[in-house]
């Protein structure tokens, strides 16, 4: 295979670290560097471990049975579609969250760069231009924008990283959990959104089924080999950059005692470069901060009224002709959610990272059901014995899960009863 050949097996991965990007890396991460140190550094290996599978499952259940989780929860027992049910409550209660968060943070990049209009209408601007190229692009447009967006992202974190010079001394931290007092919401936010809500995985099982009907492959073997492949770099590069912001939040906004919050975000988040690299530097953060919170935008504005869409597909029994067929619901649901967050942001204006925290809380609290569909789907539904998860795959999932849950519970508690 040669390296062009190569380069197609990636997409629905990539989409993967977008969607992780724009709340958890861009947002949560520098916040808690900037609040607390490197005291919550542990949270990205701790997220990203025990979040690994149910992210995994969904490449997995479709490259092996052909299918979305979607069509597999239709499978799970107890009364009729309750999952999908739950789904499409889940589905428009977290939607008008994530998407009125993380567009709000995208105009108020522009916003910080270009005093033209208000960043409320600048959220206007950027729903608009989404839904436009998604309708004429639809899945080729949003595979490729997001690999020059995170190929961007990426190389400039690199450099503002490597230029804060930090000290091997943090590596432990990662290993060292701890909580401050007063970090149990940032916890919950962060760990629901990183390196993102495990519901992606059902946009990623729909993102890979598009893709594998575009190059036409038939042999599951190879397509389950290309998908994990996929999932794992973006899985990889997702954990990066969340070592990579929260150790420069650390570094740079902790001793300046500022926290990226209010309509000045955008500006808080450059001196993570500008500090390092000189004032210069800020029209190319802005640049490369606008890309990364597009690209994420971008990718939720698909996410979730394909999920609604192919959810109430499912429900009434309708066909397509193929995965690239948008049901009518996508549609309807993709004007529903982006009227109700630019709602939103009109009534919550200056106030995005409020606006992540809520999204980042009620997506960790939903991540254990999630995570048990999931592993009931690729233990029982698929077929062939061979392309399950072994026994210790299986294992280490139910670890996860009982960790998800966990955590949820302890943070009911904190938060609600004690």
């Amino acid at each position: 295979m040669t390296g062009i050949k190569r380069l197609r097996i990636f997409g629905p991965g990539i989409l993967l670290a977008a969607v992780s990007v724009g709340g958890s890396h861009m947002i949560m991460s520098p916040t808690a560097g900037a609040k607390y140190g490197f005291a919550l550094l542990w949270l990205v290996i701790f997220t990203h471990l025990f979040k690994y599978y149910a992210f995994e499952f969904g490449p997995r259940f479709a490259a092996a049975e052909k299918k979305s989780l979607l069509e597999g929860y239709a499978q799970v027992r107890g009364p009729k579609n309750w999952p999908l049910y739950l789904v499409l409550i889940n589905t428009t209660i977290e939607g008008i969250s994530v998407v009125a968060a993380v567009i709000s943070i995208t105009a108020s990049i522009l916003y910080a760069s270009f005093h033209l209009i208000s960043g409320a209408w600048w959220s206007v601007l950027i729903a608009s231009s989404i839904v436009i190229l998604l309708y004429t692009g639809k899945y080729k447009y949003l595979q490729n924008i997001n690999k020059f967006m995170m190929l961007i992202l990426a190389i400039g974190a690199v450099i503002a990283f490597f230029g804060a010079k930090p000290s091997l001394k943090i590596i432990p931290l990662l290993f060292k959990p701890s909580i401050p007092p007063g970090s149990e919401k940032l916890i919950a936010a962060i760990i629901g959104w990183m390196p993102t809500g495990v519901i992606v995985s059902v946009w990623h099982s729909l993102w890979f089924l598009e893709q594998r009907s575009i190059r036409k492959i038939q042999d599951k073997r190879r397509s389950l080999k290309e998908a994990l492949t996929d999932m794992r770099v973006g899985y990889g590069l997702s954990m990066i950059l969340a070592f990579v912001f929260i150790t420069l939040g650390a570094i740079l906004l902790n001793p300046l005692g500022e926290v990226p919050e209010g309509a000045q975000v955008a500006v808080t988040l450059s001196k993570l470069f500008t500090t390092i690299l000189g004032e210069w530097m800020y029209p190319l953060f802005m640049l490369v901060a606008f890309f990364a919170m597009f690209s994420t935008s971008y990718t939720v504005m698909d996410g979730f009224p394909r999920t609604f869409g192919e959810a109430w597909r499912i429900i009434r029994g309708q066909k397509l002709d193929s995965p690239q067929q948008k049901p009518v619901a996508y549609w309807i649901f993709m004007g529903f959610l982006s009227i109700s967050a630019l709602i939103v942001i009109f009534v919550f204006k200056n106030r995005p990272v409020e606006l992540v925290l809520v999204a980042g809380v009620i997506t960790f609290l939903l991540s254990p059901v999630y995570y048990l569909l999931n592993y009931y789907c690729v233990t029982r539904l698929i077929k062939d014995k061979e392309l399950r998860p072994n026994q210790i795959n299986r294992m280490l999932a139910i670890l996860g899960i009982i960790a998800m849950t966990f955590g949820s519970i302890i943070y009911i508690y904190l938060q609600y009863i004690k």
